[in-house]
């Protein structure tokens, strides 16, 4: 039974909004950004190689970083290592909308 005008004419319509709304979607940044790509101003620093005491000063300057995420940060690095900078996920007390925050101070140098 093939399907009459209506049905067609809703189909083409429904294809159309679900075409237009995925054309509206702006694209997602990448999360691991080499150092060149932020600003000079904002420090950035490899999960690998930063240091407690790093992180604790620049802990004055960044929304979303404390003296209990920097130890966590490090403590995390120690015991298991970083390959992305999603692994911050993965560092007790950051969350999505900390990770965000911190996002664009980290980077993960020949990382994913």
């Amino acid at each position: 039974m093939a399907a009459g005008p209506g049905k067609l004419t809703l189909l083409l319509a429904a294809a159309l909004a679900c075409a237009l709304a995925v054309s509206c979607l702006e694209p997602v940044e990448q999360a691991s950004l080499s150092p060149g790509d932020q600003e000079a101003d904002e420090p950035r620093f490899d999960l690998n190689e930063v240091t407690l005491e790093q992180l604790l000063e620049a802990a004055k300057g960044i929304d979303g970083l404390n003296s209990r995420i920097a130890r966590n940060i490090v403590e995390f690095r120690i015991q298991n290592g970083c390959k992305r900078v999603e692994d911050l996920l993965s560092v007790p007390y950051v969350g999505e909308t900390t990770f965000f925050k911190l996002r664009p101070h980290f980077y993960v140098r020949g990382g994913d």
